[in-house]
């Protein structure tokens, strides 16, 4: 678990106190877990976007960005909208309104941040990465995926068809990255 400061899009959880996400603290009720997040495993990556836990990064070199500065892409996000410019949003009348306390959430999980630095908690350093030290990154990153999670005849033997019944409604039915079932 990990204070990244990942874009808060979406309602958090807010544990009946508001609509910000805690992270893990209501649960370790650890005030320095505040904003501290899952960080997933790296295998297979490439094929997991949107990045960040709340799905706000849609390409790996974006997230990588966010990693390296993440008060600065932080702040470019929130004062840019950036959100508006994922997929799921490109129809919404309004886009840029949708979550009005960006910016606080955002302010909120910087200071967290800085705060599990200077307590040594955070290994998390500022990076000045150039355009092509991203896309070395992500090309490295991008090596860790296995074929076969790109290959329908390869996941046969795990992927159910969209036909079968599953009274408990747990079936992912996976789809490929224009939609089209796999």
């Amino acid at each position: 678990f990990h204070v990244l400061a990942v874009p808060q899009i979406g309602h958090g959880k807010g544990h009946g106190i508001s609509n910000d996400d805690f992270g893990r603290s209501p649960i370790t009720r650890d005030p320095a877990d505040r904003y501290r997040f899952r960080t997933p495993t790296l295998l297979n990556v490439e094929v997991t976007a949107p990045y960040g836990h709340t799905g706000a990064y849609a390409t790996l070199e974006d997230m990588i960005r966010h990693h390296a500065q993440p008060e600065a892409t932080l702040m470019d996000y929130v004062q840019n909208a950036r959100w508006c410019e994922l997929p799921q949003f490109s129809d919404i009348a309004g886009c840029t309104d949708l979550y009005p306390n960006i910016e606080y959430f955002a302010t909120e999980a910087v200071e967290q941040l800085e705060a599990n630095r200077a307590l040594g908690v955070s290994k998390l350093e500022d990076l000045n990465l150039t355009d092509t030290e991203v896309s070395d990154l992500a090309a490295f990153l991008t090596a860790l995926t296995d074929p076969c999670v790109k290959d329908r005849a390869c996941m046969e033997p795990w992927l159910v068809e969209v036909t079968d019944p599953f009274p408990d409604d747990t079936a992912v039915r996976a789809v490929d990255a224009n939609g089209d079932p796999l």
